[in-house]
């Protein structure tokens, strides 16, 4: 064992020696220097095994104690279904809305069981019947034993709320834990006694107050609908006086607008027939000078269209022949330029190939055949181009001299002389008349548009529109063109003639035979739709009784007993987590003690 803990001590020593470097330039330091020596770790533990157990033993005893000594709580629950039908049958009263307008069975108004059993369910949570529910039950005290000046009632019954454990998963739950389960379970079956009693009452409550109400409503529809029918009588009489009067007034009124229209239409359409006619006139006569302006306007336009063509053209001609020189001119330019340029590098390639000749020592076509010969160069290369240079230093100068001798490199420009004979050709154009397409023809329609003294014969159907104006003019009166004028003039005298408009009001004699009907009433509840089924349903709502023995809001599937087991504290599960918190405890307590001794042992080296 020494020598193992000497061992130990020696490698952990190693890992150390970074802390006197630790302001070192960060270079990279070996990976040995991050890793966990997991015997280390071991034999630490090892060493200080009994730190661990203790930590751990005493966990576990605080943890038995804590289990032992804390308050046992016990569970009382009970499970409720909604009410059979025949616990609440009673408050199904026909004619009276069921809660919340809900519809009973077989389509008869009502209260249903899924309706009862949530208002039983939304009743649970109610905090006002919580504080009826203590008070009536004397629960103050017992859920305050200990209540001071200080405590408010508002906290006692915020506290029984929380207490009070309502749950509905398929069926409603409720459940109470307290330190005594007599006392739990009592708790449940007086709450589910006392809210079902409170749901009950509150039913046959509001089913009173429907009564009560429908009854009032009832009674205020038939004082409503028999005030309602005797208005309703008079202001049809009225309204029958009123229209037959009117009926009269407006048939008279009819007969003078009807006169009155009659002779303003003949009025109008004698108006309207002589100014379509001086219209007609107007615009027959505009026409005619519009056409003939028009006619004056398309022959000078004409003219000009001509001029302009025949000047467009000669300009075009003209334009297309200079740019026809001018472009034989820049060929011309570009082909000597060219030629001389060609001449040029002619010349360099005759001086690069004198240099390589006289490198090799070939002054005459002779001396490259014999150097061929030489080297038994392949048959090949008599069939392919030979070099500038084997035609020897001689002829390459020759060559030079003449190139250099040369005045003109017209004599070899290809098809130069043809471009020279054009351009001259081109140049002696005085003009360009004979050339230009369609000219003569542009210039001869010319004579004969300039040559036209009037273009009445040539306008269509003038002749047709002066005929037309002739016959308007010639016209006296338009009383025989006008459509429908002698049947108004008819119309006119027959209503002219009419001496009372009686025998011509629709539906007069209905009215006052209606009038005289109305008059006779002296009672209106026969005319009255519904009255009688209003009556009748007052006299059943009257006669309604409900007698609320027997009624439950909820079944109860079962009732709360007193629990023997205890849900609270769990002990074993609080003896294992102190069990495991004491061990976990006791080797970080080992791991701090072994690192403040080796922090102890570092800053002492």
């Amino acid at each position: 064992m020494p020598k193992t803990e000497s061992n130990s001590a020696a490698e952990t020593d190693q890992p150390q020696v970074p802390q006197y470097v630790q302001y070192a330039p960060p270079y990279a330091q070996p990976f040995e220097d991050d890793t966990i020596d997991l015997y280390e770790l071991w034999i630490t533990l090892w060493s200080k095994r009994w730190l661990v157990i203790g930590v751990t033993a005493v966990a576990a005893i605080g943890s038995v104690v804590f289990a032992l000594l804390a308050p046992q709580i016990y569970k009382a629950e009970a499970l409720l279904l909604p009410p059979e039908e025949n616990k609440f049958q009673a408050l199904n009263v026909q004619g009276v809305p069921g809660m919340e307008g809900e519809r009973g069975l077989k389509g008869v108004q009502g209260i249903s069981s899924g309706s009862v059993f949530a208002k039983f369910n939304t009743n649970l949570s109610s905090r006002n019947l919580q504080k009826k529910f203590i008070k009536e039950y004397g629960l103050m005290e017992l859920l305050a034993p200990e209540r001071t000046p200080e405590t408010r009632d508002e906290d006692i019954y915020e506290d029984f709320a929380e207490m009070i454990k309502v749950e509905s998963k398929g069926s409603t739950s409720i459940s109470i834990e307290l330190h005594d389960a007599e006392v739990a379970a009592q708790w449940v079956n007086d709450y589910i006694d006392f809210m079902d009693k409170e749901t009950i009452s509150k039913l046959i409550e509001n089913i009173h107050n429907s009564i009560a109400n429908q009854i009032r409503d009832i009674e205020y529809m038939i004082g409503s609908k028999r005030e309602m029918a005797k208005l309703r009588r008079t202001d049809k009489i009225q309204e029958i006086e009123y229209s037959i009067s009117s009926k009269r007034e407006i048939a008279k009124k009819r007969r003078e607008d009807q006169i009155n229209e009659i002779q303003y239409s003949i009025a109008s359409k004698r108006e309207l027939a002589k100014l379509r006619r001086e219209d007609q006139i107007n615009e027959i006569e505009n026409s005619i000078l519009s056409k003939m302006q028009i006619a004056k306007k398309r022959r000078e336009d004409q003219i000009k269209g001509i001029e302009y063509s025949i000047a467009s053209k000669r300009e075009l001609a003209k334009t297309r022949r200079e740019d026809q020189i001018n472009k034989i001119e820049t060929s011309l330019t570009s082909k000597r330029d060219l030629a001389k340029q060609r001449r040029e590098d002619q010349i360099v390639r005759f001086k690069e190939a004198i240099l390589i000749a006289e490198t090799l020592g070939i002054n005459k076509r002779e001396d490259a055949t014999n150097i061929i010969k030489n080297s038994q160069m392949n048959l090949d290369i008599v069939t392919s181009t030979n070099p500038l240079y084997y035609i020897g230093t001689e002829a390459l100068k020759a060559e030079i001299r003449t190139l250099n001798e040369r005045s003109s490199d017209e004599p070899f420009i290809s098809g130069l002389r043809d471009m020279q004979e054009n351009l001259s050709r081109l140049r002696a154009v005085k003009s360009d008349d004979p050339t230009i397409a369609g000219l003569r023809d542009l210039q001869e329609k010319l004579d004969r548009v300039k040559s036209i003294k009037t273009d009445e014969p040539f306008i269509s159907g003038l002749r047709d529109m002066q005929e037309n104006l002739s016959r308007l003019r010639s016209i006296k009166s338009d009383d025989p063109f006008i459509d429908g004028l002698r049947d108004l003039q008819e119309e006119l005298d027959r209503v002219v003639s009419i001496k009372s408009d009686a025998p011509f009001i629709e539906e007069l004699r209905d009215l006052q035979e209606e009038l005289a009907l109305l008059q006779s009433i002296k009672s209106d509840d026969p005319f009255i739709g519904g009255l009688r089924d209003l009556q009748e349903n007052l006299a059943l709502l009257r006669s309604i009784k409900i007698d609320d023995e027997g009624l439950h809001a909820v079944s109860i599937d079962q009732a709360a007993y007193p629990p023997t087991n205890r849900i609270k504290p769990n002990r074993r599960l609080i003896v294992s987590l102190g069990t495991v918190v004491g061990l976990f405890l006791g080797i970080f307590l080992v791991f701090f003690v072994s690192f403040i001794q080796n922090q102890k042992e570092t800053h002492s080296a």
